[in-house]
């Protein structure tokens, strides 16, 4: 993920996230759901992937 993805930024409530990619923070009892910017950053990560994707097979 770029530092452009503003949801990396994100401190409150604590989520996953990081240049290196998605991720989510589960607790110790795997008790807590991905947050909203957890999966925005992952909806963004997943975007990035395909448009590299197309760039590279040439479409």
């Amino acid at each position: 993920m770029p530092y452009s993805e503003q949801a990396l930024f994100s401190v409150d409530p604590v989520s996953g996230g990081s240049p290196y990619g998605a991720s989510s923070v589960s607790g110790p009892m795997a008790d807590r759901s991905p947050t909203e910017n957890d999966i925005v950053i992952a909806r963004a990560l997943g975007k990035r992937i395909a448009e590299t994707s197309k760039k590279i097979a040439g479409k």
